[in-house]
């Protein structure tokens, strides 16, 4: 398989029968179908990374184009400028060299089912065949189909993500999770249900979803505002009134603590930080805090912030061949 044809499906820029005759062919290329993945990792990774320099997208364009127009001829014009676009951004992200190995894992499946994982220390956006935007946050991971059924669009989640799905209500959306299900036709909610982790949650910020536990014979209906939490322990269930903001922060890159265990704080920390943190001192584990941090910050200054907010000691040792480890006292 070409690799402009690659690039066209990757950037949506084909028809749904070109679509489907191409990922058949890549279905049975293991070649093609591995520098698929490579190509949509770094598909998904230049459209989130603000760090690429337009001017270097714009002069690989030029260059890209020339290179095209000489090997194949002028018929290559009609797909359009976009497309090159699409090209150009793909090429500077490989020749970037930013993809699986150090930021995102994409996987794609000989039954069409691609996987995406993120690392600890990364969050990503990637978009859904029906349109539906997902925000995953550290240590998370999606698969989903490359084409959606009629009847239903079903995706599957560990992790943490916040989804703004695309309304269709010929068509229901759903998560499916060990711990907590999900089914909409049309909102915008946070998804947490780390595997290491006994409390899974979902968080309604508008629209309605219908939430249910697999293990269990319940169903809830939230509305606008509210949140249902399950704990996967001791099998309790709860539904809430909350701001949702305290749950969806983390997509714009900042964490709002309100009365929010010491220590659930310190898992998103290792999480985004991609860290150990160990916690001597296990009485303030359970103590709730309050307040804003921004992730931009460097884990240092995270902790001096901690350090006056919540009075405690710390010491953080960095290795060359592993994750730091932060030790509180």
């Amino acid at each position: 398989m070409d690799i402009l044809e690659i690039i066209k499906l990757i950037s949506g820029r084909t028809s749904q029968q070109e679509k489907e005759e191409l990922l058949d062919q890549l279905s049975d290329n293991e070649e093609a179908l591995a520098q698929y993945a490579r190509l949509k990792n770094a598909w998904e990774l230049s459209s989130r990374d603000s760090s690429l320099p337009k001017l270097v997208v714009q002069d690989n364009l030029k260059s890209v184009n020339k290179k095209i127009k000489r090997k194949e001829g002028p018929t290559i014009i009609s797909i359009g400028r976009t497309f090159w676009r699409y090209a150009a951004v793909l090429i500077v992200a490989l020749i970037m060299g930013i993809f699986i190995e150090k930021q995102l894992n994409v996987f794609v499946h000989k039954n069409h089912l691609s996987v995406v994982e993120v690392p600890m220390g990364q969050t990503a956006k990637i978009t859904l065949p029906d349109s539906t935007l997902v925000w995953l946050n550290s240590g998370s991971s999606i698969s989903y189909p490359s084409t959606f059924t009629m009847d239903e669009r079903t995706v599957k989640i560990l992790g943490e993500a916040f989804l703004e799905v695309k309304k269709n209500q010929d068509s229901p959306f759903k998560i499916e999770n060990p711990k907590l299900n999900i089914k909409v036709t049309g909102t915008q909610f946070n998804f947490k249900a780390y595997p290491d982790e006994d409390i899974a949650t979902a968080a309604l910020v508008e629209g309605s979803i219908e939430a249910s536990i697999p293990t269990l014979k319940h169903t809830s209906k939230l509305e606008p505002g509210q949140l249902i939490t399950f704990n996967s322990k001791n099998k309790k269930i709860s539904l809430s009134k909350v701001d949702t903001k305290l749950y969806t922060s983390w997509r714009d890159g900042y964490i709002v603590l309100k009365d929010k265990p010491f220590g659930e704080f310190l898992k998103q920390i290792e999480r985004w930080y991609n860290v150990d943190i160990i916690l001597e001192n296990q009485d303030i584990a359970n103590q709730l805090y309050g307040g804003t941090i921004l992730r931009n910050k460097p884990l240092d200054q995270v902790f001096e912030i901690l350090q006056v907010m919540a009075g405690i000691e710390y010491e953080i040792k960095n290795y060359p061949d592993k994750k730091s480890t932060v030790i509180i006292k």
